[in-house]
């Protein structure tokens, strides 16, 4: 009886930050609700350590000797939380970065620089700049007056900083960057906004810091198109747009084989 009055109340006191499932359910939880999922076929997931896990709040790890079959894990590494402790041991790591930058990500940064170039001017700002190969690739160009990069892991920062000698790094936070309104010519953002809980907000900063006829650039994956279990946000070119609302679009492109959407907004 005791017993039975126990578990009512600790489910009256947890329900609204738990989910009480049955012994041997394996899903992930999505919006408050639980889908049963099958990992039997995805590496992504360690089920020796996680039973059930919620989508998008994946810590990132690295597992030595893991033979990468799933197209999402082709750098070996397991997805718990998008928190910056996960991400400075991600961005640390000099053999999960070499893999994560492969032939195929080279070519998407080498795309998105071909179409965007033309809007490259001024001061720049790559926000979530992670290692900085981005950036690198963007000083090789040589279309800009100063260079700036900012991410919430530290490890990323002192990575940049290891790069790209003659720009500046600051860790920051993608809702506030800490920099003056209208400061930056060219605003970047890539393959972040997936990973975020607010990003109408964060495209708000970026909207803030971007000067008046300067130019904001924003990739993010195309969403019926992206399996990978640690995003956030899974957008279709028409609900994208939507969240732009008025924001001035001069150039959408798909890229990567359709993967990706390309969007540059004009302030």
């Amino acid at each position: 009886m005791m017993s039975r009055f126990l578990e009512k109340l600790g489910w009256l006191l947890l329900r609204d930050r738990f989910l009480i499932l049955d012994k041997g359910s394996e899903g992930i939880v999505r919006d408050g609700s639980f889908q049963a999922v099958d990992f039997s076929h995805r590496t992504l997931v360690d089920k020796s350590r996680h039973l059930v896990i919620e989508k998008g709040r994946y810590k990132i790890t690295h597992r030595n000797g893991c033979a990468a079959r799933d197209p999402n894990d082709s750098v070996g590494m397991a997805v718990i939380d998008n928190s910056r402790s996960s991400y400075d041991e991600f961005w640390r790591s000099d053999d999960v970065v070499a893999a994560y930058h492969d032939e195929a990500r080279r070519a998407f940064y080498e795309e998105v620089l071909t179409i965007c170039e033309k809007y490259v001017r001024g001061n720049v700002i790559d926000i979530g700049c992670g290692s900085g190969v981005f950036l690198h690739l963007l000083a090789l160009r040589g279309r800009h007056q100063l260079l700036y990069g900012t991410d919430f892991s530290m490890s990323s920062i002192a990575r940049c900083r290891r790069l790209i000698a003659d720009a500046r790094f600051v860790q920051s936070d993608v809702y506030q960057l800490g920099c003056r309104d209208e400061s930056f010519e060219t605003v970047i953002c890539m393959e972040t906004l997936e990973h975020l809980e607010r990003p109408e907000e964060a495209i708000r900063e970026a909207r803030r810091v971007c000067s008046r006829d300067g130019f904001v650039i924003i990739t993010i994956p195309e969403g019926s198109r992206d399996g990978y279990i640690g995003h956030l946000n899974f957008w279709s070119e028409d609900e994208f747009r939507s969240m732009l609302g008025h924001e001035k679009i001069v150039e959408f492109r798909y890229a990567e084989g359709g993967q990706a959407m390309i969007f540059v907004t004009k302030r």
